[in-house]
């Protein structure tokens, strides 16, 4: 049996009843996947954290039998078509669109995900889980709902957001780091800059009167601070996990557990 249903794009989607063959193209859907039924993949892309990292949230590790397809921007799409599977899982921000028409063109279902806010995370990911895999929702999902239902914070601290030195890159607008950010009362001064990742010199970056310099890293244990924060003479340079801050899975919960220790609250909220 085949039923149709509407991804984030608004594109109809055929599905399989049951779905029981999916291949992630994102990380972040991989590890949604993983906390239902790690059984259901049958192919990732090889930029998952395989094991997955540890943090607060025990997130399940993908079978090493899982086929691994390239990167994310440049998935294997033979690969993809050989494994036949019932749903292919994409992303907007994580993957190319023009891969997407292609899996669409041979076909092959794919579903696509839109996130740029923690509400529209919370919502995709729940239509996704019991439209679109026909799941039940899983009880972190529940929980990340609890915890970034509160009202935001008034702005007290005042960030840019970098994440590469060569070029010098920051995030600017659409990002959902910079949503989570602004639950606790930080502002990223570049979210309404026109690119989503400007370039600018640590010169530019200064100009803005930060109180912090947030540096994404992909291992807070072993990043190295030191050459980064010698172009900074008014601002401290931060470090906070790549992988919490952009990823829109499970990792909700580590999201909210790294930015109250990191980003104190100073006023109660309302």
């Amino acid at each position: 049996m085949r039923i149709e249903r509407l991804d984030d794009l608004g594109d109809l989607v055929p599905l399989a009843q049951p779905v029981r063959r999916v291949v992630s193209l994102s990380p972040s859907l991989t590890e949604v996947v993983s906390t239902l039924d790690v059984n259901l993949l049958v192919g990732v892309t090889s930029d998952v954290a395989l094991p997955p990292l540890p943090g607060p949230v025990l997130h399940t590790a993908v079978s090493p039998d899982v086929a691994v397809l390239g990167s994310s921007r440049q998935p294997d799409l033979r690969l993809v078509s050989r494994l036949v599977p019932d749903l292919v899982l994409a992303s907007k921000s994580e993957n190319r669109l023009a891969d997407v028409q292609r899996l669409r063109e041979a076909g092959v279902g794919v579903w696509v995900t839109e996130v740029e806010t923690v509400a529209q995370a919370l919502h995709s990911v729940e239509r996704l889980i019991s439209e679109g895999l026909g799941s039940s929702l899983p009880a972190w999902w529940r929980v990340a709902q609890q915890r970034w239902s509160k009202p935001m914070e008034t702005s007290h601290e005042r960030v840019v957001v970098l994440v590469d030195t060569d070029p010098w890159t920051v995030v600017g607008r659409n990002h959902l780091a910079t949503d989570l950010l602004a639950h606790h009362g930080v502002e990223n001064v570049m979210a309404s800059h026109r690119d989503r990742f400007p370039t600018m010199t640590p010169e530019e970056i200064e100009s803005h009167h930060l109180d912090v310099v947030v540096l994404l890293v992909d291992d807070v244990e072993t990043a190295d601070l030191a050459p980064v924060s010698a172009h900074f003479h008014r601002t401290p340079v931060r470090c906070l996990d790549r992988r919490i801050l952009s990823h829109f899975g499970p990792t909700l919960l580590d999201a909210a557990t790294l930015l109250e220790r990191s980003f104190p609250r100073t006023t109660p909220s309302r």
